[in-house]
C-alpha cells in the first residue's frame, strides 16, 4: 500500500498526482541553440523543461547566465522551468569550482526566473546546504539528486539515499543509476517501490539509465516515480526517449493501472 505523499505543485503542474510528468532537457551551448530548443519545446509540449546550464558555453559569465534565464522565462512564461548546473564530477558538462557554482545557482534562484532547482546530494553535504533554504525562501522548489553513471548500488543503499535526500529538505527526491544487468533494473524499481510504500513523504523521480533501463522510464510510475525525462532533438542522459513517444507509452501503461 502506498504512503500518503504530499505532491508538489509548480505552476499548473502537480508532480506526484496522475500520470508521471514528462520533463524535456534543453542542452544548447549558445543562446541561439537554446532558443531553437525553445521552439521545439513549444511544438512537443512537455510538462516541464530542464535547462542544463552546464552545457551553456557562457555559464561562467553571470550576466550572460541571468540574461539567458530571463529569455527562457519570457519565451515560456507558463511552463515550469527546472535549472540544473552540474559539475563534471556529477556527470555534468563543465568543470566549475564549488564556490563559483554556488554563487551562480544563488543568483539564478534570486532572479525569479526559475521554478525548480536540481542540486546533487553530495554537493549539499559538502557545503551547498544553504542553497536548499535559500531556494525555498524564494518559492523555488528543490530537487535533491544522486547519480551513479557506472553501477547500480544495492536496494538498501538506494533507499537510504532517497531517505537522506528527503531528510535534507528536498521537495522531490531523485535517483538515477546505470544498470549492468536486468537484475540492476529490478533493483532500482524495487528500491523505488520500497521508498514509495514505506518512507516517502515527497514525490520521487527514479530511473535506470541506458538501453537496459529504458523500461524504467516508461513503467516507473507503477513503482512510485512521479516524473520521467523525454528528449527532443538532443538527450542529456543515456536512454532518454522522445517526448511524444514517451507520453504515448505513459498513457498506455499508466492508464491501464489506474494512475490517471
Amino acid at each position: 500500500m502506498k504512503r500518503k505523499k504530499k505532491p508538489f505543485q509548480v505552476k499548473s503542474i502537480v508532480i506526484g498526482e496522475g500520470l508521471p510528468k514528462v520533463c524535456m532537457p534543453l542542452v544548447g551551448k549558445t543562446p541561439e541553440e537554446l532558443l531553437a530548443g525553445v521552439q521545439e519545446v513549444k511544438a512537443l509540449c512537455p510538462d516541464i523543461i530542464e535547462w542544463r546550464a552546464d552545457y551553456f558555453q557562457q555559464v561562467m559569465d553571470e550576466d550572460a547566465l541571468l540574461t539567458m534565464a530571463k529569455q527562457l522565462r519570457t519565451e515560456l512564461p507558463d511552463m515550469p522551468l527546472l535549472f540544473t548546473l552540474r559539475d563534471v564530477s556529477e556527470g555534468g558538462f563543465t568543470k566549475i569550482p564549488q564556490d563559483v557554482r554556488a554563487n551562480l545557482i544563488r543568483q539564478v534562484i534570486a532572479s525569479g526566473n526559475i521554478d525548480l532547482v536540481d542540486i546533487e546530494l553530495e554537493a549539499v553535504k559538502n557545503g551547498l546546504d544553504s542553497l536548499v533554504s535559500f531556494a525555498k525562501e524564494r518559492g523555488v522548489g528543490v530537487i535533491l539528486s544522486n547519480h551513479f553513471f557506472t553501477r547500480t548500488p544495492s536496494q538498501e543503499e538506494l533507499v537510504d539515499i532517497l531517505r537522506e535526500e528527503q531528510n535534507h529538505g528536498a521537495d522531490i527526491a531523485k535517483l538515477a543509476v546505470m544498470p549492468n544487468s536486468s537484475e540492476d533494473v529490478l533493483t532500482l524499481l524495487n528500491a523505488t517501490n520500497q521508498m514509495d510504500t514505506q518512507y516517502a513523504e515527497i514525490p520521487l523521480i527514479t530511473m535506470s539509465m541506458g538501453q537496459l533501463g529504458i523500461c524504467s522510464r516508461i513503467c516507473g510510475g507503477v513503482f512510485g516515480s512521479a516524473l520521467t525525462f523525454g528528449a527532443g532533438k538532443n538527450i542529456s542522459a543515456p536512454g532518454q526517449i522522445g517526448v511524444q513517444e514517451l507520453r504515448r507509452c505513459l498513457q498506455q501503461v499508466h492508464g491501464e493501472v489506474g494512475l490517471n
